[in-house]
């Protein structure tokens, strides 16, 4: 009684720490950080003038104004806020540009009807709230240089340019913090209006992914749990040992959150979710500890410590990935382990005493050259198929729905007609335009749709400004006398805007002004900004560095598959030194790992002939099958394959197929490629566990 009152503690303790602590992440793409600072800091100051941060789009041009109106009002009542996509920038900065202006444009501005026109609007205003700031406005630019240029460079009206036809969708700003129950209510609205209404935005990947990670922690912990018992309840009707691995599994989930907890001030909802898998690292280690045989205990700790130990250092692997959301994984699955077996050291004397039911299986015999033919046989396979594709792409790592896929297609169609789908940033030594027309003769970039094919030449310059300084005071004039008139006394600036521009000088003016930065500079280097018709393979090899969210994130997701991939096999010789210190024998280590090597073979050819790629979901998945499959075949050899210690194997194997079987019931596809990939390499170690014995060596020698 004392000392279960002691773990009750224990566990209440653990649980006020992690409630007092806890913060939840529910997109895995913020798990990302790019290693390169120049391509992390070009991608974060772009995005920070995005105009689609912190907002959502709505097309409810297809609504009669009665259904709009009650669209508008749900959104209203969740915190959204209609603003313009497009902010009309200082005045002062805009009118730097006006040397861009065709001198076409300033004669027809100086027109004294175009003069008269505007004097009569902004009188028509002036007595408004806000009639003021038109004054000044008026004051500033007298001919209406800044609306002009506004239309020529930046689009115009509410919700900025659509692109690609079609009404201009209307732009709301979120409400924070975001509040899951009212952002699902305007999404069940707006699902309900299509087709005739499109709708895009982070929000509404927070909340689908919110809903499917609720979902998957409430199925797939409670599927795991019923599997389990059951697997207990037939090989042992021991309830105490039931007791032990849902206590136990209580203090190894709490245990692992309290850790991530210690180095992340969030935590991602998708690791609770792969806590559920922890039932089957606790259950390996409680099985195998159990009810050893006196005569054969050192055996079997040989054993036992050979599985631990593998498993430690394949979780340990995933803790050098870049992506926090690995690193997470990795934390919580050390901690939880660690934390399992501490938790059972006050029951050891109960754990001692627990007897399994003995199943009685077929088993071969090998000669003890086989393992180490196979393990041969299947490095040498892997040699002749060659390294498969490594490749992950931002739709495979986060959830949604298929309507919401739709709305994806529907304004990435929009955004390509706009040449804002794949934006990169273009090294450039020289002037900016002699860096992007290599990439237009390729047909990679429209290079009419590009700012820098509107740049007008010196002399064209020259001409706008020199037409502007031979009009200006007439206009003043003008405008003078008939704001007197009407009662209104103007100080009309008396120097007229603009001045010749440089190429790198106009990008940056457009920039301020506009939505979108066209131009940067990072670490003494100059970069020039463009959208793509296509991406190119070889993007990295030019130096290009993605701009746009989904091929940035797409870059960055096989950037880190290739680098979880090395660590992958950092692991692996990590694991063959860590057995051959407890092993001790050539063969009994080869026996270990020639399953896995065949495994590692099968998902090469398959990932070959089927053009499929390896992805950072699989590499992770791998680092859990070494880490979950080397166990059977350590505790099969070390214990001479004996009845007892291959129907505890038995029970693990068939927990963990079961335990990770269950996360392909998943909606997160991470969480369903995880648990396909474990389940796939884990069923050939343990059948090659349970039914290939390795013949002892001569004279029974260890």
């Amino acid at each position: 009684m004392k000392r279960n009152l002691l773990v009750a503690a224990a566990i209440a303790a653990l649980a006020f720490a992690v409630e007092r602590s806890f913060r939840l992440e529910d997109d895995p793409i913020r798990s990302l950080a790019m290693a390169d600072p120049v391509a992390a800091a070009l991608f974060d100051r772009y995005q920070e003038r995005s105009p689609f941060r912190g907002r959502i789009f709505v097309e409810m041009g297809g609504l009669a104004p009665g259904e709009q109106a009650r669209l508008a009002d749900v959104l209203a009542r969740a915190g959204y806020r209609e603003v313009s996509l497009l902010a009309i920038p200082d005045p002062t900065r805009l009118l730097d540009l006006a040397s861009q202006l065709p001198v076409e444009t300033i004669e027809g501005l100086a027109a004294e009807e175009a003069l008269r026109r505007r004097a009569a609007e902004i009188l028509a205003v002036a007595a408004l709230p806000g009639g003021g700031e038109v004054l000044r406005q008026l004051e500033v630019d007298p001919l209406g240089v800044g609306p002009a240029l506004v239309g020529r460079f930046l689009g115009s009206g509410k919700g900025g340019e659509g692109g690609g036809g079609g009404a201009p969708p209307r732009v709301y700003e979120s409400p924070r913090p975001l509040v899951y129950a009212d952002v699902e209510k305007v999404e069940e609205a707006l699902a309900a209006l299509s087709p005739r209404v499109h709708y895009i935005g982070a929000d509404f990947f927070a909340v689908e992914n919110y809903r499917a990670v609720r979902r998957d922690v409430l199925v797939c912990s409670t599927l795991t749990l019923l599997l389990t018992l059951g697997l207990f309840v037939w090989f042992t009707r021991r309830w105490v040992l039931l007791w032990l691995l849902a206590v136990g599994s209580l203090v190894s989930y709490l245990a692992g959150v309290l850790a991530i907890r210690v180095f992340y001030a969030e935590i991602f909802a998708v690791v609770l979710v792969y806590t559920s898998t922890f039932v089957s690292f606790n259950t390996e280690s409680l099985v195998h500890l159990s009810g050893i045989e006196e005569g054969r205990r050192a055996r079997t700790l040989v054993g036992v410590w050979s599985a631990i130990g593998t498993t430690l250092l394949g979780m340990a692997v995933m803790l050098l990935g870049r992506s926090v959301l690995v690193r997470q994984m990795s934390i919580a699955s050390i901690a939880g382990l660690l934390a399992f077996l501490v938790f059972l050291v006050p029951y050891r004397r109960t754990v001692d005493g627990i007897r399994f039911r003995i199943v009685p299986l077929p088993g071969w015999t090998a000669p003890r050259w086989l393992p180490g033919a196979i393990c041969g046989a299947s490095a040498a396979g892997l040699l002749l198929v060659g390294p498969p594709r490594v490749e992950t792409r931002i739709d495979a790592f986060r959830y949604q729905s298929a309507a919401l896929g739709r709305e994806v297609d529907h304004f990435s169609r929009r955004l390509d007609a706009a040449a804002l789908g794949d934006v990169v940033a273009v090294p450039a030594p020289g002037s900016p335009s002699e860096a992007l027309r290599p990439l237009a003769a390729e047909g990679l970039l429209a290079w009419d749709d590009h700012p820098l094919a509107r740049f007008r030449d010196p002399a064209a310059q020259e001409a706008t400004l020199a037409a502007l300084r031979a009009r200006w005071d007439g206009a003043r004039s003008l405008l003078a006398r008939i704001t007197e008139g009407e009662g209104l006394r103007l100080e009309i600036v008396g120097t007229p805007p603009g001045r010749r521009l440089g190429e790198w000088e106009y990008l940056g003016l457009l920039g301020e002004a506009g939505p979108l930065r066209w131009s940067d500079e990072v670490g003494g280097r100059r970069f020039v900004h463009a959208g793509l018709r296509r991406v190119p393979p070889d993007l990295a090899a030019r130096g290009l560095v993605p701009l746009g969210p989904r091929t940035h994130y797409d870059a960055l997701l096989t950037d880190l598959s290739r680098q979880l991939g090395w660590l992958f096999l950092a692991g692996f010789a990590a694991m063959v030194v860590y057995l051959a210190w407890i092993q001790r024998d050539a063969a009994r280590i080869l026996y270990v790992f020639a399953p896995v090597l065949a495994v590692a073979l099968g998902f090469a050819a398959w990932s070959r002939l089927t053009g499929t790629p390896l992805t950072i979901v699989h590499f992770m998945g791998f680092s859990l099958v070494i880490a979950i499959a080397v166990d059977y075949t350590a505790v099969a050899v070390s214990t001479d394959h004996g009845d007892v210690e291959r129907s505890k194997i038995l029970l693990t194997g068939l927990s963990a197929v079961a335990t990770f079987g269950v996360l392909m019931l998943a909606r997160h596809p991470i969480l369903r490629s995880l648990g396909a990939t474990v389940v796939a390499g884990a069923l050939p170690s343990l059948a090659f566990a349970l039914l290939v014995r390795l013949r002892q060596a001569p004279g029974g020698a260890r």
